[in-house]
């Protein structure tokens, strides 16, 4: 029987980190009866262009999302876009059908913002090469995902007037409708940060088929995302498999804070 693992990383849910490890223990994987499209479609270890692949042509704009622009900013219009993304369809296709493993997991973030209606072409294409599908979705306390995606602003050169203790403590839903246009927050559609809508939504489509897991360290099978990750796929974190170093910048406060004011004072350093 086979299946196939889709994980749908959430933003600031260690989705970049859980890539790296798929990447770096690929072979090994593939020994223990596991496929990643990775080096084989796209030299990415996120998977961005599945999603773009099922994305209706007509929600295609020039302000296309950060994470895909790279790839689609060289194309003049839309045709052409819909053009090449058809010839990586058939790439995929190809791939899937020469598959020699039992399972596949793909791990891409840009499919959190896929509509109902695209994640049910998602689904109906899989369901031609595979058997089962299971959703492994990590969800970060709202508070913390605020935290993290204003650092993360700052770290990347932006400034930003809403590093006070009062937006980093108040009601993230809410509030977050607030912010001025501009902020990275807009970049994503607003319901993708309601839990249960996303939730509801991946239900509708794969019913009986999605698992939940909370990101916290504490809530980790051993303390350890990589052995929780691997605990939905069955197997478990051997010294086998390579950890990879964890890339991502954590600051203070109070760093974040004089970052901001320099980010301020030099605007021009966020265009390098």
């Amino acid at each position: 029987m086979k299946k196939v693992f889709l994980h749908i990383g959430f933003p600031k849910t260690g989705t970049t980190s859980i890539q790296n490890f798929l990447t770096l223990n690929k072979l090994y994987l593939q020994n223990l009866g596991f496929s990643l499209p990775v080096n084989s479609l796209w030299p990415h270890e996120n998977n961005i262009l599945i999603a773009e692949l099922f994305r209706n042509s007509d929600l295609f704009t020039s302000d296309l999302n950060v994470l895909t622009s790279d790839y689609f900013n060289r194309f003049p219009n839309v045709s052409e876009i819909t053009s090449y993304l058809n010839s990586e369809k058939k790439k995929l296709s190809l791939y899937l059908s020469k598959l020699c493993t039992d399972y596949l997991i793909i791990s891409c973030e840009n499919l959190v913002f896929l509509k109902e209606n695209e994640l049910i072409l998602l689904r109906n294409y899989l369901l031609k090469y595979f058997d089962t599908i299971e959703i492994i979705v990590y969800l970060r306390d709202q508070l913390s995902l605020k935290h993290s995606l204003l650092m993360t602003e700052i770290i990347n050169g932006y400034s930003s007037n809403l590093l006070t203790p009062e937006f980093l403590i108040h009601d993230f839903p809410n509030h977050i409708r607030n912010v001025p246009d501009g902020y990275t927050l807009h970049k994503w559609d607003i319901d993708e940060f309601d839990y249960l809508h996303c939730l509801n939504k991946l239900e509708a489509v794969f019913p009986n088929s999605v698992t939940p897991r909370l990101f916290n360290k504490k809530d980790f099978i051993n303390e350890n995302i990589f052995s929780d990750f691997c605990s939905v796929l069955g197997i478990n974190l051997s010294s086998d498999f390579i950890i990879p170093n964890n890339k991502n910048s954590r600051i203070s406060f109070s760093a974040a804070k004089i970052i901001n004011t320099f980010n301020k004072s030099f605007p021009g350093f966020k265009d390098g």
